[in-house]
Formats: structure tokens, C-alpha cells, sequence
């Protein structure tokens, strides 16, 4: 991913819900004009990944996400200046019945820099949600999640209220399933049918702006980071890597014991001043190769 950071100025945001949360709504409200498709085909939602570009930036989004080599992603190109460089991805409805969407959506990930989760008061608590959110969450920073339709409760509660349930929620379920837990800065109500109220121009103003090579580097840096966390701890738990650490510990501590009682205390100071002295076998290669250079 970082190989040509800075040389790419593109920042992809992937917008992640489920069926009927009106992520299409979202993302046309945020470019300020009707850029998407219609994807509602044979009952899918959004059956494919429909990346929403600049027409200036598609030659660089096609390099970043190798649409050649057979990626499911249909390229949409419009002319909106406040998208230039931010790239709208709208994956594939995580709740559907197609296993190839959550296959797309898992695969489509490690290319997004930023991912805005869009789900609603009746959905916020779904389980395939919540999968996803633990399969692509990679840091607190890297992603948002919008509660969307929230006129529907607007006379019924405190929208206060709902916040501090559904961010302690999802907090609660985060610390659970060992996902970073959601940034409450990063988490926003709104109405994609009423862009001027509630909190959509505050998610707008996030998005929609121009993103620097150097922060598009970061937010690569700050993923990989993660993601490389994340499976390491995977590896550490399924090797049982903190036992066999403790027994080697143990080990070295009875032989240092053991060691102790033999030989004085200036022993360990002489062999250690022996061996850093020692040439390598790789020191003697790197000379001599650097030599010949």
C-alpha cells in the first residue's frame, strides 16, 4: 500500500452498511449532486463495489485498486471539484444474502484509507454489523460510524440520549470483541434527507476536503500498523507464544542462578566485551562486499 505514497494523493473513503440504511442518499448528499447509479438489482441492495471518482483521479484510482486484474468494482466518473481526490466507495451490503458482497467488502478493505460505517437506531445493534466492524475496524482513527436516520426518533427521545446509548453500546461491544473502540468525535447522527440539520455537515466537512499526500501516507502507515497488530496477536494467541516466552524467561533465570554460584560477578562483563569484539560471518561478507562496490 505504501510503496507509491507519495505520489498518491488519494484518500478512499468506504461507505459500509447494510440494506435500506441509504448509504446511496449519504454519498450523493455528500458530493452535492446525484453521482450515484441505481445498484438495486434483482433484490441485491448494492450488489457491487461502485467507486465514485473525480474524472481527473481515475487513471490513479485505477493503479491504486488494480481494477485491470479483475477487481469486482464498477468505476463511476463524475465532475465534482469538492471530490477532487477523495474517492466514495460504496461496498457491497454487508447483510445480504450474497456471500460474495461480504467477501468483496473484507477484500475491497485493505485498499481504504478511511471507512464510514452508515447503519440506523433500528440496526445499530445487528450482529453482521457488528462482524464487520470487528473484520475492517483496523484503528480508532481509520473509522466513522453514522447513525443514519435519526428523524425517525426525533420526537420520540432525547437525541443526546441516543448518542450516549448507541456510542456505549458499541463501545461495550468493541472492548468485547477486541475492536478499537469508536472515537466519540467520529461518531455522527444525521439525516441524509435533511442535509441541513442535525450533524451532516459536520461528517461533510470531515470528508470533503482536500487530503494532503502526507496525511494519505499516515493513514496507509497507521492501517498496515494495525493490521500487522492485529494478526501478530493472532499468531501469539493461536502459538501460545506468551507461555513458551515465560518458560524460556524461566529457563534463562535458572541458568543465570546456576551461573551465578561458579563464576564471579565481572565474568559476565568479560565474556559479553569477547563476543561484541568477535567478527561475524556477515560482518566479514558485508566488508568485503561493500569493499568491492
Amino acid at each position: 500500500q505504501i510503496g507509491d505514497a507519495e505520489e498518491d494523493s488519494l484518500f478512499l473513503y468506504g461507505i459500509v452498511g447494510g440494506r435500506d440504511v441509504s448509504k446511496t442518499s449519504m454519498i450523493n448528499q455528500l458530493a452535492g449532486a446525484k453521482i450515484s447509479e441505481d445498484t438495486d438489482i434483482l433484490d441485491e441492495g448494492t450488489n457491487v463495489a461502485v467507486a465514485y471518482c473525480h474524472r481527473e483521479d481515475h487513471a490513479e484510482l485505477v493503479k491504486r485498486i488494480s481494477l485491470e486484474s479483475g477487481e469486482r468494482v464498477k468505476l463511476v466518473e463524475h465532475d465534482r471539484k469538492a471530490l477532487k481526490n477523495v474517492i466514495l466507495i460504496d461496498l457491497p451490503d454487508f447483510d445480504s444474502r450474497f456471500l460474495s458482497h461480504r467477501n468483496d467488502t473484507g477484500r475491497l478493505a485493505g485498499h481504504l484509507q478511511g471507512v464510514v460505517w452508515v447503519t440506523t437506531p433500528r440496526k445499530y445493534g445487528d450482529n453482521e454489523f457488528l462482524n464487520q466492524l470487528e473484520t475492517i475496524a483496523l484503528s480508532h482513527e481509520n473509522y466513522y460510524i453514522v447513525l443514519n436516520k435519526i428523524d425517525q426518533l426525533e420526537n420520540t427521545t432525547s437525541l443526546d440520549t441516543v448518542r450516549k446509548e448507541v456510542v456505549q453500546f458499541l463501545t461495550d461491544q468493541c472492548v468485547k470483541r477486541k475492536v478499537p473502540r469508536p472515537d466519540p468525535e467520529q461518531f455522527f447522527i444525521l439525516s441524509a434527507l435533511e442535509p441541513n440539520r442535525f450533524e451532516f455537515k459536520k461528517l461533510h466537512d470531515r470528508l470533503i476536503r482536500p487530503h494532503s499526500a502526507r496525511e494519505v501516507t499516515r493513514a496507509k502507515l497507521m492501517n498496515l500498523k494495525a493490521e500487522f497488530d492485529r494478526n501478530f496477536e493472532r499468531i501469539r494467541a493461536g502459538y501460545k507464544l506468551s507461555n513458551h516466552v515465560q518458560k524460556i524467561d524461566q529457563a534463562v533465570d535458572i541458568i543465570r542462578n546456576s551461573l551465578a554460584d561458579q563464576f564471579p560477578d565481572d565474568f559476565y562483563r568479560f565474556v559479553c566485551r569477547q563476543v561484541f569484539a568477535l567478527e561475524t560471518l556477515h560482518q566479514r561478507i558485508s566488508k568485503s562486499y561493500f569493499a568491492q562496490r
